[in-house]
This record gives structure tokens, C-alpha cells and sequence, in this order.
């Protein structure tokens, strides 16, 4: 049976209210505005947070790495969740979740504690990109998905561009934890809103919407859901206080990820069941969870334990396999791999650089207040509010979506280095920076590849799983930069108290970011063309 045209015979695009899709899809780009106005809000409360905790470089990379954590851990999750559930009820919590993030930041009083309010955060925000673009595939005909991306893109960018300058005048005028609590009280109206006016489907319920779901994505028990999303928050916190680096942490989560698939593949050839099997995934689970509480010497002997707690969590709810039968469909696409390592490269110079060093990286330059770096910071953001939705349009027009990626790639590195390296003026700067987002928003084009070569039925699954990857950059860059910037500091202290780090350790420090932008156009190459078309017609 063909399920795409199956699919896409239960709607008449022609027939949608066009203002009605409009609102419940812009909800939801809101949404993401104002996820991505907390995501970089740390950035202008740099010296704030470095006088509050006491933190070194790597310490504040860490803080705001902690919701890539929580954003990067959670995408696959949240893209079952979306095929399971649909997007209203999530978004809902999502927002939520960030309201309450925001609470627990504004009110901690020790490093962990903020910490964990990013943490939640992340929870929150890892809901926007995932959700906006599911309700783009419910509400809107498969044509317009490339450039809904980029609007969306253009929209959440303007939260990055309010949560530099703006916010940073905020921060300035009532301080970094009232800021954080304003924040709070935009995501608790915004969850309300949602609530009232977001809706799954344009025409049959939620319900009726399940019913036409394969059957690998009808169930999705309670505890395989637990097994999933405790086991990687478990990781990040556990590890990034055991190991005292934050890097090593993160990194577990794919270990987690190898374990739990591995044993889903001898599960697939084996297609038994018993108690013993059930039993044995608690024994040995229970066993790494104790092998966790002694220290081990080598980040080796953690990996092992993360890979077996994946597999034996696995073991555990095997029950339940159709669920991640589903995130198997969307893995086993080399296709899916290449292109969301293409889009997480192509995003480190955003998270790098625009969400938290480039601040502090003007400030020194150009001898500015934090507040002027934040506006230049912002260019970047407002180079991606063109771009996004300008390369949509463009492969859309030429019904390629390689050439615009390439064309990305290229000129993202060129323009990296000229940021760094060229001695140019202030203004200069801002147009650079411009240049920088308008050029780096191309990767969004991997989404819609992603889309295309997946079956429509796992959208949110496939979107979670490229999401995953991409803001694992995040997660990635930000404390890379802060640990390259430490290990090159002399110890020299500003009369506030904070670090001294000059304009060559900082060129220095940041020179990962083109390095990522060099691997990016290495992809491309391997890259198939899929000429703006869905290449997956079938479920087998």
C-alpha cells in the first residue's frame, strides 16, 4: 500500500483556512522565539554570573552547555512524542517546563542549582523546533515546508536578536535574576495560549490521527519513555560533577544511545521474549547504576558503563518494540547521518559564537560595553532572519537543495575568518556578522532533505534525530572554547575579579569554529541531491 499517498489523501490543502494555519503554526514559531531568547540571554550575563558563582571560563560554558544537554538529549524523544501524541499538549508542558527553568535559575544561589534551571530549560525549549516544524507538516501542502523552515528560522532568530541587546539592558536596569523571572512569566502566558488556541489537526481529532498512524507508532508505553528520558538526563549531571568535565559528560549520551541500539538490532534477530530476558535488564542495569557510585580512573570504564546501561535499559522494555522501530526506520538512512552532521557543523558558529563568546570576545576587541557587543552579537541573528527564509525560497525555486548547501558552507568559513582574523572596524563588524547568519542559515536546508527521505508518518521523528546532532554543537562548542580559553590564560584578573583573556587567546581559542566549517564542506560531496522532492513513498 502506498501510506504516502494514503497519507496525504486525508487532507485538502485547498480547503485549509489559510489565517487559522497561520496562527496555530505562528504560535509555535513564537514559541521558539522566545526559546531562543532564553537560550541566549546568557551571554549579556557573563560578568554577572562569573561574580554570582565564582566560575572560571570552562565553569560558564559548562552552565550554558547544560540546556544543549537537556535540547540535544531529548530531540529523538521528543520526536517519537510528536508522531505519538501530536504537538498541542507538548508544546503546552514545553513551555511550561521553560517557565519553571527560568524560576529555578532566577532563584539559584549556587553554580548546580543554576545548572539545573538551564537543564530544564532545554527540556522546555528541546520542544520548539520539532513541534513548529510537525504542525508545518499537518497544517501545510509538503511545497511550503522549505520555506515555513526558514520563516521559522527567521522568527526564532529575532529571539536570539532580543535576548542580546535588550536583554542585556534589562540585566543592566533590574539585574540578571528579575530578568530571569520576567522570562518566567512570558513562558506561563505562553503555555496558557497555546493551550487554548494551538490545535493538532486541521480537521480530525488527535484521536482519529492515531488511527492512522502505522503500527509501529500506536504504542509507546509509560516506562519505555522513562527508561528513555531518565537515562539521558542521567548522564550529563552525573558525569559533568564525577568527572568534573563537561565534555567527557555530554559524550556519554551517545554511549547510552550505542548501547540501547545495539541491543534493539539482536532483539530484531531473535524476536524472543521471556521474563529472564526482562530480568536480566534490571540486574545488569541496577549493577551500572552501582558501578557508577565508585570512581572510576579512566573515561573509558565510564563509557562501558554507559553502553551497558543502554543496552540493559533496552532489555528492560523490550517489550515495547515499535517505538523504537520507528527512530530504526530514520537511523538506518545513511542519507539522515550525513546530512544532520552537516547541519550541526554548519551551526557551531551560531552556538559558539553568537550565543555566548561573541559577546565577551567584542567587549575586549573593541573596547565596548557589553550592551554595544551585544548588539553587534546580534547582526548575526538578523543575518539569519534574511537567510532562512531567502534559501528556502532559492532550492524551492531551483529545485536543488545541494548547490544552496554548498554555497553555505563555503561562504560561512570565508566570512568565520574574516570575523577572526581581518582587521576591520567596528561597523565593518556588524556587517560581517550579518553575513555570518545570512550565510549559515543554508543548513536549514538539511532539515527539508531529512523530511524528504523519510516518510511523512515520521516526521517528528526524523526532525528530533537531525535536531539531535545539531544542537549537539551546542553542547559541544560552548565549553570547548571555555576550556581552550583557560588552558591558555596567565592567570592576569580584570579589577572585578573575572579572568583576564586577551584578543590572541581568544583568536586562538576560537579557531575550532572555522576547523567545524572545514568538515562541513568535507560532507557535502556525500551529500545526494533529492531535488526537492519526498524520496520515500512506502513503509515496509
Amino acid at each position: 500500500m502506498n501510506m504516502v499517498q494514503s497519507y496525504m489523501g486525508q487532507f485538502d490543502f485547498s480547503q485549509r483556512s489559510s489565517l487559522r494555519a497561520g496562527v496555530v503554526w505562528g504560535l509555535a514559531a513564537i514559541f521558539y522565539f522566545y526559546e531562543l531568547m532564553l537560550l541566549v540571554s546568557p551571554s549579556v550575563m557573563l560578568d554577572d554570573l562569573t561574580h554570582t558563582f565564582s566560575t572560571s571560563a570552562e565553569q560558564l560554558g559548562s552552565l550554558a552547555a547544560c540546556y544543549y544537554y537537556a535540547y540535544a538529549a531529548m530531540q529523538i524523544p521528543v520526536g517519537l512524542l510528536m508522531d505519538r501524541f501530536g504537538p498541542r499538549i507538548l508544546l503546552v508542558i514545553a513551555s511550561a517546563f521553560c517557565a519553571l527553568g527560568s524560576v529555578i535559575f532566577g532563584f539559584a544561589d549556587t553554580l548546580f542549582m543554576a545548572q539545573i534551571g538551564r537543564f530544564v530549560m532545554g527540556i522546555g525549549g528541546s520542544f520548539a523546533v520539532v513541534g513548529c516544524l510537525k504542525l508545518a507538516s499537518l497544517w501545510f501542502p509538503v511545497n511550503r515546508f522549505a520555506l515555513l523552515t526558514g520563516i521559522m528560522v527567521a522568527v526564532g532568530m529575532m529571539g536570539g536578536v532580543f535576548g542580546q541587546a535588550p536583554v542585556a539592558k534589562l540585566v543592566m536596569l533590574v539585574g540578571w535574576r528579575q530578568t530571569a523571572l520576567y522570562g518566567a512569566i512570558v513562558g506561563a502566558i505562553l503555555s496558557v495560549i497555546i493551550w487554548f488556541i494551538v490545535s493538532d489537526h486541521p480537521f480530525k481529532s488527535s484521536q482519529a490521527h492515531k488511527e492512522n498512524l502505522p503500527p509501529f507508532a500506536k504504542e509507546m508505553s509509560i516506562w519505555m519513555q522513562f527508561a528513555l528520558v531518565v537515562g539521558l538526563f542521567f548522564f550529563p549531571f552525573y558525569f559533568s560533577h564525577t568527572l568534573h568535565n563537561s565534555l567527557k559528560a555530554g559524550s556519554l549520551i551517545l554511549f547510552f544511545y550505542m548501547g540501547w541500539f545495539f541491543c534493539h538490532l539482536l532483539y530484531q534477530k531473535t524476536q524472543k521474549e521471556n521474563k529472564w530476558r526482562i530480568l536480566l535488564g534490571f540486574f545488569g542495569f541496577f549493577i551500572g547504576i552501582y558501578l557508577l557510585k565508585v570512581h572510576a580512573l579512566l573515561f573509558a570504564q565510564y563509557a562501558l558503563i554507559a553502553l551497558c546501561l543502554g543496552f540493559f535499559a533496552r532489555l528492560i522494555f523490550s517489550k515495547k518494540l515499535p517505538i523504537p522501530a520507528g527512530l530504526y526506520e530514520v537511523m538506518r538512512i545513511p542519507q539522515v547521518w550525513i546530512a544532520s552532521l552537516y547541519a550541526g557543523l554548519m551551526f557551531v558558529p551560531t552556538t559558539g559564537f553568537g550565543q555566548l563568546w561573541g559577546v565577551p570576545y567584542f567587549s575586549m576587541r573593541f573596547q565596548i560595553e557589553k550592551d554595544v557587543a551585544g548588539l553587534m552579537v546580534s547582526m548575526i541573528f538578523f543575518g539569519w532572519a534574511f537567510g532562512g527564509p531567502f534559501y528556502g525560497w532559492l532550492s524551492d525555486r531551483i529545485g536543488r537543495r545541494k548547490l544552496p548547501m554548498g554555497f553555505a558552507a563555503l561562504s560561512t568559513l570565508a566570512v568565520m575568518c574574516a570575523i577572526l582574523y581581518a582587521p576591520v572596524s567596528a561597523l565593518q563588524m556588524n556587517i560581517l556578522m550579518f553575513l555570518l547568519g545570512a550565510c549559515s542559515s543554508g543548513f536549514i536546508l538539511a532539515f527539508s532533505i531529512v523530511r524528504e527521505i523519510n516518510t511523512p508518518l515520521l516526521t517528528g521523528t526524523a526532525i528530533g534525530f537531525i535536531n539531535t546532532l545539531n544542537n549537539a554543537s551546542g553542547a559541544l562548542a560552548q565549553p570547548v572554547v571555555g576550556k581552550l580559553l583557560d588552558k591558555q590564560w596567565d592567570g592576569a584578573i580584570l579589577s572585578d575579579g573575572n579572568p583576564l583573556y586577551t584578543l590572541s587567546m581568544y583568536n586562538e581559542a576560537l579557531l575550532f569554529l572555522p576547523i567545524c566549517l572545514v568538515f562541513a564542506l568535507i560532507l557535502m560531496p556525500f551529500i545526494k541531491e533529492t531535488f526537492c522532492r519526498p524520496m520515500v513513498t512506502r513503509i515496509d
